[in-house]
């Protein structure tokens, strides 16, 4: 986990299901995909709603 401390034995924590499994049959999960999608979908809800939205410029995009 990137972002704060590391989830211990019995911590619920959200995830995204990439694969039923992966080629040792294994499911393969996702902290950081899950994460990005709840971020989406706090922007679509406020979006959505015409609410603002917080955020912080990192880089600039020419013509964009």
């Amino acid at each position: 986990q990137r972002h704060g401390a590391l989830p211990s034995v019995g911590d619920e924590i959200e995830v995204y299901l990439e694969a039923k499994e992966d080629s040792e049959g294994l499911i393969v999960l996702s902290k950081d995909k899950a994460d990005k999608i709840k971020v989406w979908d706090a922007i679509t809800q406020a979006f959505e709603k015409g609410l603002p939205v917080e955020g912080r410029i990192v880089e600039v995009v020419k013509g964009g």
